[in-house]
């Protein structure tokens, strides 16, 4: 699952109103999790 403090609902309503910045947190995040970096 996720570790990071965004519930699911955060995360649709930013990605309604502000797609590119949420896009690219969640990239961010993935990727430092990938990394064994949290």
């Amino acid at each position: 699952g996720m570790k990071f403090g965004w519930s699911y609902e955060q995360i649709e309503q930013s990605a309604k109103e502000q797609p590119e910045r949420t896009l690219q947190i969640l990239t961010h995040l993935y990727k430092n999790q990938e990394e064994g970096v949290v």
